[in-house]
């Protein structure tokens, strides 16, 4: 689906409906990351027939390690709301604390089958790691009845009804980026994925054999570097994102100047997309994006 210049109007418009004025550090954007051993390895090279040489090959790759994701959420003032780790196999509190990984410091480990997120521990981030922060930085700035803004992709676990309405008895207003409009519009897809994803290929070198613990310390460290305040900050601002100070307060800034470079950016890449594509196996279903929990605010 081909994002559309209404659709980016209206973004910008609830935008600045909803963002503008928030306290900067109650402006957070969510999301996750996978990271695995045959994704970040070493390069290796392969000897092939020379008459399949301009053939397009697939190779397997070894997916012993399994698959790590990380959900991570950061701030508009530059701070990282705790993340949670979910690994593709099981690790003992005693693995991690050898690492020196405290989850109480640190971040959330969980286990799924599959490595990666689901509903239930979506919802156990937002209790256990985004309210408690969201509360406690209503009492650093003294504004207890503040809205917080949580800016989200579409992503089906993302928007159950369980996460509206948990987010509404916050006071948390819940903002979605339009479909296929995430490297534009959402901060970590715009740098602070790409420096976790280069931290931990860095960190790793020519290792590729990890356990999961040495995993989720990987994870840990990676994120770390790719939060720190100037990276945020200039992640936000990519994103049409920025702060002011305000009679003696730090707010979040909608910047109209930041989206003619995105419109520019998009306006290239539907132009190099425009060339006739097959139609797809399924058509495909729109959703709906904006303010997804106005309802569960109102009701509050």
């Amino acid at each position: 689906m081909q994002l559309r210049f209404e659709d980016v109007e209206k973004y910008i418009n609830v935008l600045k409906l909803t963002v503008d004025e928030v306290p900067f550090c109650l402006v957070i954007n969510v999301d996750e990351s996978g990271i695995q051993c045959y994704q970040d390895g070493v390069r290796k090279n392969f000897l092939i027939p020379a008459s399949v040489a301009n053939d397009v090959s697939c190779y397997g790759v070894d997916r012993a390690e399994g698959r790590i994701s990380v959900c991570a959420g950061i701030t508009l003032s530059g701070e990282c709301v705790r993340p949670l780790i979910c690994t593709k196999s099981q690790v003992s509190n005693e693995e991690l604390l050898s690492l020196g990984v405290q989850q109480h410091l640190h971040g959330l480990v969980r286990y799924s089958k599959s490595g990666n997120l689901n509903g239930d521990l979506f919802l156990e981030w937002i209790s256990e790691c985004l309210i408690p922060f969201v509360t406690a930085k209503r009492i650093e700035i003294k504004q207890r009845n503040a809205r917080a803004i949580l800016l989200t992709d579409n992503c089906s676990i993302h928007t159950i009804d369980e996460v509206k309405e948990m987010l509404g008895q916050a006071n948390i207003a819940m903002l979605s980026f339009p479909a296929d409009s995430t490297q534009y519009f959402q901060p970590l897809d715009c740098l602070s994925f790409s420096v976790l994803k280069r931290s931990i290929q860095n960190g790793r070198g020519a290792r590729t054999k990890l356990t999961p613990a040495e995993g989720v310390l990987d994870a840990v460290d990676a994120l770390q570097k790719a939060t720190t305040i100037k990276t945020t900050q200039a992640a936000w601002r990519l994103a049409g994102i920025d702060f002011a100070l305000d009679h003696g307060k730090l707010v979040a800034k909608v910047v109209a100047e930041s989206f003619q470079s995105i419109i520019k950016k998009l306006k290239a890449d539907n132009t190099i997309t425009s060339s006739h594509r097959p139609a797809p196996k399924r058509a495909s279903t729109k959703k709906p994006f904006g303010h997804l929990n106005e309802e569960y605010i109102k009701k509050k």
